[in-house]
């Protein structure tokens, strides 16, 4: 095995090993900040369905009231 001897070696092998870059990942960041991006995407998710349903209700209130008008 290699001998690993600067932060800038560390950093080639990780770039070289994947598993390796995952594994380091997942030992600093913990399982809630590994996690972070799927919980942020299902939220993104959820808030562009809102969105779409908000949008949907004002532009029914508009037509309403220019009927009115």
């Amino acid at each position: 095995m290699a001998e690993i001897r600067s932060t800038d070696e560390l950093l080639e092998a990780l770039r070289e090993n994947p598993e390796w870059r995952a594994a380091v990942r997942e030992e600093l960041l913990g399982e809630e900040l590994a996690e972070l991006p799927s919980r942020m995407a299902k939220i993104d998710e959820r808030l562009t369905r809102h969105i779409e349903q908000v949008n949907e209700r004002l532009d029914k209130i508009a037509e309403r009231v220019a009927d009115i008008g």
